[in-house]
């Protein structure tokens, strides 16, 4: 699977790259600032991506771990 592809270095990147999405408000470039209460658009918007990193992330646990215990 190519999630399994590249470095760690390399999925940390990504997942910053993930992170830098879901730090702004929805539709525009403001940044989120402390205490701002999240409604369902932003919800919409992140959930997927979330989804999408925690799938990612077990993918290579799992691959990391067979690494190590073969």
């Amino acid at each position: 699977m190519e999630w399994t592809h590249g470095f760690p270095a390399d999925w940390a990147t990504g997942s910053l790259e993930a992170a830098r999405l879901l730090y702004r408000l929805p539709g525009s470039k403001g940044l989120l600032k402390p205490g701002t209460k999240l409604g369902d658009e932003y919800h919409k918007l992140a959930l997927p991506i979330v989804r999408l990193q925690l799938a990612r992330a077990g993918v290579r646990l799992a691959w990391v771990l067979n690494q190590l215990f073969r």
